[in-house]
């Protein structure tokens, strides 16, 4: 069953990503390079900026001085 869901849930988010693809390709007006080129990487940024400052590492064995990790594993 988890499977099922799984499948599910990647198509949906292919049908979202080819929605975004079709509404751009079919638009009366098309993006400018550099506007399309600024979303891109502001999204992009909005993104990698937290999950890098958020970002733990998954490790088995503890340097000195270092407490333990937060969530268990």
């Amino acid at each position: 069953m988890w499977l099922a869901w799984i499948l599910l849930g990647g198509q949906l988010m292919c049908l979202i990503a080819l929605v975004g693809v079709l509404t751009t390709v079919l638009s009366a007006q098309r993006l400018p390079p550099l506007l399309a080129c600024t979303w891109i990487v502001a999204g992009f940024s909005l993104f990698l900026v937290p999950e890098q400052l958020l970002s733990w590492h998954h490790c088995h064995r503890f340097p000195h001085g270092q407490g333990q990790p937060v969530a268990p594993s």
